[in-house]
């Protein structure tokens, strides 16, 4: 705004929205240039209804406050049923919504109210609109407002970092009162595009809804979509095709997805909307049991430092290969690890049980009692060692965790590791007086 013209009032911008995920963007950005500086202190975001239909609203509730003061109607029961748009007077309809659908209200659903949004006090170009129709046309403040759709990536710490970008916009929110189905999976190799739709069909197959990987492969940080899956991945950013981790989520979820942070080839953080919060999932890949013990201090102490980025109060569910089993003894550890735990504990073992009740995480595998075909997610190819080494690690702080098991069906071309799939879903009790 120039200068002698702070306290010119600036129209009103209208903005015609038939997309959701449009409107709900605008509201976020709105809402933190409200933050950005004295300039912008005047900006506010009303969420308003179509002025036809506004109108009707008010045609309705006058109505029935006219029958309830009519001398003739004592005694009888009005009501204005709001989700059926009808005025009833002892149960027969008298009044209903009259409105017609037209060229002007096709944007407007029929449960549809919040259709546009107005932003105010910034001197932006106005969009043109008529008072019955507000008629949206083409011009620069959609795109100054709204921006480009493509996916961003925050900044990641360590190789193979993705470079800093602002965060994913929020579209909707994953239901933790029903089912999600999250798993884990080292793929051995996730390198070639070809592999994906096998992949995606493998998991769609087993009603998966989000899953980590462990050992894809690709080099560098991005994402891709195949067979209704989203993959993003992390990687060496030299171009070697070693470790590497990915997180696959579903098509129907990933428009919740607000944030992706690549780490290393070893390590991924992805950040969802639920109808309660936020929910950080990371992808994982330990060190092996040959490697150095200063490698895995190493591996785990990145791991802490990318969980204390997350929110407080982000619901935590960390994914992939530990190579460690979790072992049959509790002491200590009750909390974390439960009392079907398997193997001897290593010093694998230590490390991953006690980052475990450090952040207070569950190892769901452990918690649950399982035949012996549904407990190992690692096989020698040279037969006869079995062991529990993939694991998901599910927050405490709500009891989303109902169970968790391997499917030995699950195929994907050579690996000699098995999914393992949690079951979440958070119950809610009433309690009666």
């Amino acid at each position: 705004m120039a200068q002698g013209e702070t306290n010119r009032r600036c129209r009103p911008i209208l903005l015609m929205l038939q997309d959701e995920t449009q409107r709900q963007y605008i509201l976020e950005q709105a809402k933190k240039l409200k933050t950005a500086g004295e300039a912008f202190n005047k900006i506010y975001v009303k969420k308003d209804i179509h002025p036809a239909m506004r109108k009707e609203w008010k045609r309705l509730h006058d109505a029935e406050r006219t029958e309830k003061e009519r001398a003739g109607n004592v005694g009888c029961v009005i009501h204005f049923n709001t989700r059926e748009r009808k005025l009833y007077r002892d149960g027969v309809v008298i009044d209903s919504w009259n409105l017609q659908p037209s060229e002007n209200l096709k944007l407007f659903s029929s449960n549809m109210t919040n259709g546009f949004v107005v932003i105010g006090d910034m001197n932006w170009e106005r969009s043109a609109y008529d008072e019955c129709g507000a008629s949206l046309r083409e011009s620069s403040t959609l795109n100054q407002v709204v921006g480009p759709p493509s996916p961003n990536f925050s900044c990641g710490g360590g190789r193979g970092g993705a470079e800093a970008a602002p965060a994913r916009r929020i579209t909707s929110e994953i239901n933790l009162r029903r089912v999600l189905r999250v798993g884990s999976w080292n793929v051995l190799s996730l390198s070639d595009n070809h592999r994906l739709p096998l992949l995606s069909g493998e998991l769609s197959r087993l009603k998966v809804d989000i899953v980590g990987l462990s050992e894809t492969r690709r080099p560098g940080s991005g994402e891709t979509s195949s067979g209704g899956y989203t993959y993003y991945w992390s990687g060496l950013s030299n171009g070697h095709r070693v470790r590497g981790v990915a997180i696959g989520i579903s098509s129907k979820l990933q428009p919740s997805v607000v944030e992706v942070t690549p780490v290393d080839e070893r390590i991924l953080r992805v950040r969802m909307k639920h109808t309660l919060g936020f929910m950080s999932l990371v992808a994982v890949y330990a060190p092996t049991r040959m490697r150095k013990t200063e490698e895995k201090e190493m591996f785990y102490a990145k791991l802490d430092s990318v969980l204390d980025q997350c929110p407080p109060r982000d619901t935590l569910i960390v994914l992939g290969d530990f190579n460690a089993t979790t072992g049959t003894v509790r002491d200590g550890y009750e909390l974390c690890g439960g009392p079907h735990g398997s193997g001897t504990r290593n010093t694998n073992s230590s490390l991953l049980l006690n980052f475990a009740r450090f952040r207070r995480l569950r190892i769901a595998g452990s918690w649950y009692q399982r035949p012996e075909l549904h407990r190992w997610t690692w096989h020698s190819n040279a037969g006869g060692v079995a062991k529990e080494i993939d694991h998901i690690l599910v927050s405490t702080r709500w009891r989303i965790l109902q169970n968790c098991r391997v499917y030995r069906r699950a195929e994907f071309f050579g690996t000699y590791h098995r999914l393992v799939v949690a079951t979440l879903e958070l119950h809610s009790f009433s309690v009666s007086s």
